[in-house]
């Protein structure tokens, strides 16, 4: 099948647009399995079946069957984000993403895009770790690089959940969500308890009076230490 039907992809200034869950999930599959899976790429409808309702590496679990993925899959073409990629001799219809082409990011950028929207928000060790799966990461460093582009896009890719001034389980999330979806996400974050990580301990220096006290107790100890000593040493 050609793809005179597929609209010319817009310019790679656009930022993200609002994405349903069954839309994120099939695009977020046809990255994976692009990067993890060359040989095997592009996917089936079936493959892309199986991929959305993969049990590990996704979060939520769902159960899509063929319809509900091929309707997902046909407003993702309409939109650019993906496309029908069977050519002449193929035998059974296949699709590949076009978030690259789109948007004109390395595969890096997208392997952290897709793992986001296949598990949603993370923090950032966790996504350092499993965006690895599809393109390497080496540290923390080159994720922060990563993200720090991301979230200067305009309108952004990524947002940071996580409020400023904390460096540790610092989560974030991509902005291909619906408009609805964004805002219940930041307002239930902004509920959530801080990580243990997150605050400092501080041993607060104790009371004047505690102090004196502790010093008086620590040199009436060295004191009849020292009159043990001497003691002994008599005997």
């Amino acid at each position: 099948m050609s793809a005179e039907t597929v609209p010319p992809a817009p310019s790679p200034s656009h930022g993200p647009i609002e994405l349903t869950p069954i839309e994120r999930r099939v695009l977020g599959v046809l990255i994976e399995k692009g990067l993890t899976t060359p040989e095997q790429y592009p996917l089936t409808l079936n493959a892309l079946v199986n991929g959305c309702n993969q049990k590990s590496n996704r979060d939520p679990i769902v159960n899509y069957d063929e319809v509900q993925v091929d309707s997902a899959l046909q407003l993702l073409i309409r939109k650019g984000l993906a496309a029908n990629a069977t050519g002449f001799s193929g035998r059974a219809e296949r699709f590949s993403s076009q978030m690259g082409k789109m948007y004109e990011l390395r595969t890096v950028e997208i392997a952290v895009i897709g793992e986001l929207m296949l598990r949603g928000a993370q923090t950032e060790g966790e996504l350092r770790i499993r965006a690895s799966r599809m393109r390497p990461i080496e540290d923390l460093p080159a994720l922060h690089e990563i993200l720090t582009k991301l979230r200067a896009a305009t309108p952004p890719f990524i947002v940071r959940l996580t409020p400023e001034g904390h460096s540790r389980g610092v989560r974030h999330t991509h902005t291909f969500y619906m408009s609805g979806e964004m805002k219940r996400i930041i307002s239930e974050e902004a509920t959530r308890a801080p990580d243990a990580g997150e605050t400092a301990f501080e041993i607060a220096p104790p009371p004047p009076d505690v102090l004196a006290e502790l010093r008086a107790q620590i040199a009436s100890l060295e004191a009849r230490i020292a009159a043990l000593e001497r003691k002994s040493a008599g005997q």
